[in-house]
């Protein structure tokens, strides 16, 4: 009876420890919230140690699929590595010495200096944290790590070499004769070089003598507005969206409902546009595209039934630079105001960490930034829009890696200006520091032998390779509708021009890229902020690609436009889609131009749907001479005839090219060819394709689909190359007989 007892008490005390270890696993367990799932994790933590110091995240270390996966800034950031994450392309860069590791979201391709590497883990978003595998990325960069099971642990440290850092002044490359300079850049001018760069090793002077300016006021923090509560009511019509009296220094949006409104959403992307959801509600709003003039942050107001159900509209602001912003609900929830959130600059350190040199600034929010360079004399300037500083300004000589001085300044009411004079042209990241502030880190550049000078021209210079190749062998794409302009080299000369991104940011280029295509050639992929043309000459040491606008490159000038595509098909009858039937006549124009010295933009060449804005504005941007939208008509059935419409002006009769005069030259071309009911011209001052061009413009109609012998027509291949045909020799004689004298 006795040994019964005891064996019901070890077997209950064994119950009792199994039940406490179970409720202990779970006790720790995590939720992981990845890949649209929520998982439970209950593996046992894991301890960190990163040169000497253990570190801790809110998202702790995990083993994935026999990866250790470690929050990407907390640790990498512990090693001195600069780290920025691209939510737009979901790609993390980290950056040390000369090595530059590119990570993307879901994805076992890495890219380590420009080349692709399979990796066993790809990296993931994990409860909103960029999650990534630490052995490869820390090795890479040139760090130890070790792992013990059975302490769970992991060490990260530097190699005892002193690997870190070393020979960071010897990356800049640039190397030329440095007694060669000039302030101008000519693109005869035979003498002009690129300047050499005599970089300091780290750490300089300003590693111990930083610059900190800090405000001795007491500045209250502007807090967001409170969390806007949905409340159950009836669907809702928005009935306007508008920009409201800026004459106070506000900059506030109101968006306005003919009923309470039930609730809303709203998120920053990309730092380009904030949206706004309202939920449970229908558009009824006029003007959907509205164009915001005199406001410094916001170019454009878009309005959309962004779905049916739920019945949701979405307005978006379309920003020019990133800002911050509340959003405000009226007590009677008819109305919600957006008000962008000024920033008041309370802290600016120009220091120097294991990377090169770094500004940081911090705010009572953290503020919103452009930064560009200024060249002849190399300069990056950082202004603060809606931004003002509790600061004194100052100007001060530094003996930085590459930073040579600083100057601070409250540029206009609304800027807050520093400017960074700089030895050379290195790269920087701008970056996001803690809730309240920004950094912008100065990098020794991954390319080289390359200058960029935005003085009187705006040219890029390339140091001839010790493989001299044609210039004429150069390939250019001009992706213009994506502002994205190439220049392809006749081969790999990655060890010339070295890779990565060139950031400029001037209002002319946002950046250049330098690295090799699939075909493994060196490419110059130019991230444009407006349309411009590529010239290309030479000189004995220097290939010079000047950037103009069209205007300054072609005599003639033209923008196509096919009506309609995409989700927009036009009219319809008798088996003819108007849309299809614009593109086809439209393609088969280009192709006869392409055999000319005229200089065409298309609006499209697919099935895609350019909104009627960006037609116009697409025209205006590349100041095209004249502008030609291809329709077909419908009303009826009963009616049939080619006509074309033009924008009515007082000086329809005056000397030199107009719409009208324009609209009679095409009209008769296509009757002649065509054999159409001739409809004349007729002035059409409500259409915004002909109103807001600033070029004689037309649209041509050239048949009704609804009409039965006109579809006969459209529908045949032979007619659509009559009406390209046509509308070819009518180009011809409107530049002949108006020339621009360009």
């Amino acid at each position: 009876m006795k040994f019964f007892r005891y064996i019901t008490f070890i077997l209950g005390l064994a119950f009792f420890l199994n039940l406490s270890m179970v409720h202990n696993v779970y006790a720790d367990a995590l939720a992981l919230n990845y890949d649209g799932q929520l998982h439970i994790y209950n593996e046992a933590p894991i301890k960190l140690i990163v040169k000497g110091k253990e570190v801790q995240s809110v998202m702790p270390p995990i083993i994935f699929n026999g990866n250790t996966l470690v929050p990407t800034r907390e640790v990498f950031e512990a090693m001195n590595a600069v780290v920025e994450w691209k939510a737009a392309a979901k790609e993390v860069y980290i950056g040390m010495d000369d090595t530059l590791v590119i990570l993307k979201i879901n994805s076992n391709q890495a890219w380590v200096n420009g080349e692709s590497k399979n990796i066993p883990m790809p990296p993931k978003i994990i409860n909103d944290k960029v999650m990534i595998p630490v052995r490869f990325v820390a090795e890479t960069i040139g760090f130890n790590v070790q792992w013990s099971e059975a302490a769970r642990e992991i060490k990260i440290d530097a190699p005892q070499n002193g690997g870190e850092n070393q020979n960071v002044g010897n990356q800049a490359g640039n190397k030329t004769d440095e007694n060669k300079s000039e302030n101008k850049v000519d693109v005869q001018e035979p003498g002009y070089t690129i300047p050499s760069t005599n970089v300091s090793n780290l750490p300089t002077q300003l590693a111990f003598n930083p610059i900190i300016l800090e405000s001795d006021e007491d500045i209250a923090d502007t807090s967001p507005a409170l969390p806007i509560t949905s409340v159950s009511n009836p669907t809702t019509d928005i009935v306007a969206v508008k920009a409201l009296d800026a004459s106070s220094g506000l900059y506030q949006f109101k968006i306005s409902a003919s009923s309470p409104i039930t609730s809303i959403e709203d998120m920053l992307l990309d730092n380009s546009r904030i949206v706004v959801d309202i939920i449970n509600a229908n558009l009824k709003v006029s003007d959907t595209n509205i164009e915001v003039s005199n406001n410094p942050f916001v170019k454009s107001i878009r309005s959309s039934q962004y779905s049916s159900n739920p019945k949701t509209v979405r307005v978006v602001f379309d920003l020019k630079t990133p800002a911050s912003y509340d959003i405000t609900m009226a007590s009677d929830r008819m109305s919600v105001i957006v008000q962008l959130r000024k920033s008041i600059i309370k802290k600016v350190e120009l220091s120097q960490n294991t990377s090169g040199d770094l500004l940081t600034i911090y705010g009572n929010t953290s503020p919103a930034a452009n930064v560009f360079r200024l060249t002849n004399p190399n300069r990056l300037v950082i202004d603060l829009p809606y931004s003002e500083a509790a600061l004194q300004s100052i100007e001060k000589s530094v003996q930085g890696q590459y930073v040579t001085g600083i100057r601070t300044a409250q540029y206009d009411s609304n800027t807050y200006r520093i400017v960074l004079d700089l030895n050379g042209q290195p790269e920087y990241i701008l970056s996001q520091v803690g809730s309240d502030g920004i950094s912008v880190q100065i990098l020794t550049p991954t390319y080289k032998n390359i200058q960029y000078s935005n003085g009187d021209s705006t040219l890029v210079l390339l140091k001839k390779p010790s493989q001299a190749f044609n210039i004429n062998s150069i390939v250019h794409k001009d992706d213009y509708i994506n502002k994205v302009y190439k220049l392809i080299l006749p081969g790999d000369y990655s060890s010339t021009y070295g890779y990565g991104t060139f950031h400029i940011g001037d209002g002319k280029i946002d950046s250049i890229q330098i690295g090799k295509n699939s075909e493994g050639k060196t490419e110059l992929t130019f991230n444009e902020k407006s349309i411009f043309s590529y010239n290309v000459s030479e000189n004995s040491e220097y290939i010079i690609i000047s950037i103009v606008k069209p205007s300054q490159k072609y005599r003639k000038i033209m923008v196509l436009d096919a009506g309609h595509g995409g989700k927009d098909p036009g009219a319809s009858g008798n088996g003819v889609i108007e849309k299809e039937a614009n593109l086809s006549i439209a393609l088969k124009l280009n192709e006869l131009l392409k055999n000319t010295d005229i200089k065409v933009y298309t609006t499209r060449t697919a099935d895609t749907y350019p909104t009627l804005q960006e037609r116009a504005a697409l025209a205006n941007e590349v100041e095209a001479d004249i502008f030609l939208s291809i329709h077909n008509n419908s009303f009826n059935g009963q009616h049939r005839g080619t006509e074309v419409l033009y924008f009515p002006t007082s000086n329809d009769q005056g000397p030199g090219l107009t719409g009208k005069k324009m609209a009679q030259i095409f009209q008769n071309a296509l009757v002649k060819k065509l054999g159409t009911k001739d409809r004349g011209i007729k002035a059409r001052s409500e259409l915004y394709v002909l109103k807001n061009t600033k070029m004689p413009a037309v649209i041509t109609e050239i048949a009704f689909v609804d009409h039965k012998e006109d579809a006969a027509l459209l529908k045949s291949d032979d007619f659509r190359q009559k009406t390209a045909q046509a509308l070819y020799e009518a180009i011809l004689t409107i530049f002949e007989q108006y020339p621009t004298n360009r």
